[in-house]
């Protein structure tokens, strides 16, 4: 066991001259360096992950359009509706409390606010027409953490207090979260950046002829509205959302890729070995233990010093042999 000790000496200067001490700091550095990739792997889990961050740009086709999250419409007479990515005079009519379909919830990049996504509201005391899902990332971890603070249907919730859009002209900011297992986390945010959005009795669904309700039909009641929309100039609001040109990227780094720990294990090894044969060579060149110990000579040396009593044993037993046969 001691002879296989001495092979595991690393930190001997005496090129494949191993001794038991350097064995021992030898075989400590590794049970050092196992105990370190052991906690490392295990509180990797339960910790937050690392990120990187990036900018990417918001796509400025239709194709490439992203999905705004889940909106609900809070005006008390309903929300009228112009999507970007649907037909010029189609529009979407709802009633207090209904949600936007995926399909209308389409964004993306052009230089004109006014081909963006528009809502009229008929109601002139109330400042919001729009709330929406406000999902954020609390925990980087596999799979990611989230928390989700849902759309308002009305205007009764106020603890929490939901997320509302303010009439007027908002630029709709995204922070886009990239986990390790591919899963992503969209938290969107209003920012509003010009509230006189008084209605001047044109654009959005002014004029539609084709208005959908929640449901995909037909809504008459709505298209009767919008063909009187004229004379309210200054008296319904509008709410425009516009994207960015470009919007964060967060990617969650992942601390257990094989790649990162075994470089953390090659840099542990260097570092611990070298400490160990700091702590090696103060032993080994103070002479805080004696040079003729046992522990400190090398398997060789112990190899000829085994050969040279088994000589002087045989030549004993010889002198023996040969003191008998003479008497």
């Amino acid at each position: 066991m001691l002879r296989y000790l001495k092979k595991m000496d690393g930190v001997s200067k005496e090129e494949h001259h191993g001794n038991m001490i350097g064995g021992a700091v030898s075989v400590i550095g590794y049970i050092i360096v196992l105990a370190m990739t052991v906690n490392y792997l295990t509180t990797a889990r339960i910790t937050a992950y690392p990120i990187t961050t990036g900018v990417a740009q918001f796509p400025n086709s239709e194709p490439a359009a992203l999905t705004m999250p889940p909106i609900n419409c809070v005006a008390t007479n309903g929300c009228y509706i112009k999507s970007q990515t649907m037909q010029p005079n189609t529009c979407l009519f709802l009633a207090q409390g209904e949600a936007v379909p995926a399909e209308y919830r389409k964004l993306f990049y052009t230089s004109d606010p006014f081909e963006m996504f528009q809502v009229l509201s008929t109601d002139s005391g109330e400042n919001f027409a729009l709330s929406f899902d406000f999902e954020t990332v609390t925990k980087y971890t596999n799979p990611l953490e989230t928390s989700t603070l849902k759309a308002a249907i009305d205007f009764g919730q106020s603890v929490p207090m939901p997320y509302k859009i303010f009439r007027g002209l908002n630029t709709f900011n995204l922070i886009r979260t990239l986990g390790v297992d591919g899963s992503e986390v969209d938290t969107w945010s209003a920012q509003l950046t010009k509230d006189e959005s008084s209605f001047t009795g044109s654009g959005g669904c002014c004029g539609a002829t084709d208005i959908k309700n929640a449901n995909g039909g037909s809504d008459s009641a709505a298209v009767n509205t919008m063909t009187q929309c004229g004379g309210n100039a200054n008296t319904w609001w509008t709410t425009i959302l516009v994207p960015p040109a470009t919007y964060s990227e967060v990617t969650v780094v992942d601390p257990l890729d094989a790649g990162n720990v075994l470089g953390l294990v090659g840099g542990w090894v260097g570092v611990v070995m070298a400490a160990l044969a700091v702590v090696y060579h103060l032993i080994h060149d103070t002479g805080m233990i004696s040079a003729d110990s046992k522990w400190m000579k090398a398997e060789d040396d112990e190899v000829a010093a085994s050969e040279n009593e088994k000589q002087a044993q045989d030549v004993q037993m010889s002198n023996v042999v040969l003191t008998e046969h003479n008497l």
